[in-house]
């Protein structure tokens, strides 16, 4: 998922059950687009995707974090704004992509790691496509409506 996408997340998005997340929704903060501050808006390609499988660990760790959340949530009665979002500020309220953004840089470089969190979404692509994933899984996976978008960026890649 692009970070946009993470924080506009929703619990009401994700099935335990058969293992995927639904995208719906992107997350933006801005000074001068829709008035300024925070926004949401459709994804890119104005519908969602069909679905992001999850891995076990996923749907562990993510029932862990959803517990986590409602004990917070119990605490801080009072304070927190519940969107029914699935990352968020200790308030309950919308995370900014460039404060998230800046700080996985930041911890990316104190572990020697050279990679920005939208460098992790090229990475996966390019990874699944080197293994031989079919480009159609990854347009389907990634969210791109044309598997001509992916062999454009990565197949050609790969090749030079």
């Amino acid at each position: 998922m692009r970070l946009s996408e993470v924080l506009a997340l929703r619990w009401e998005n994700i099935d335990f059950t058969n293992k995927h997340i639904l995208v719906y929704t992107s997350s933006h903060y801005s000074k001068k687009k829709h008035g300024g501050g925070h926004h949401t808006k459709n994804t890119k390609e104005n519908e969602p995707k069909s679905y992001i499988k999850i891995s076990d660990e996923d749907v562990m760790f993510l029932k862990q974090h959803r517990k986590s959340q409602a004990e917070h949530k119990m605490k801080y009665r009072a304070e927190y704004k519940d969107n029914g979002l699935v990352f968020t500020k200790k308030d309950g309220t919308y995370l900014r992509n460039d404060t998230v953004s800046k700080a996985f840089t930041k911890f990316a470089q104190s572990i020697n790691i050279d990679i920005t969190f939208h460098g992790l979404w090229h990475t996966h692509c390019t990874l699944l496509i080197a293994a031989g994933v079919p480009s159609m899984f990854v347009a389907e996976r990634t969210g791109h409506k044309k598997v001509s978008t992916v062999d454009d960026m990565y197949n050609l890649k790969l090749h030079k």
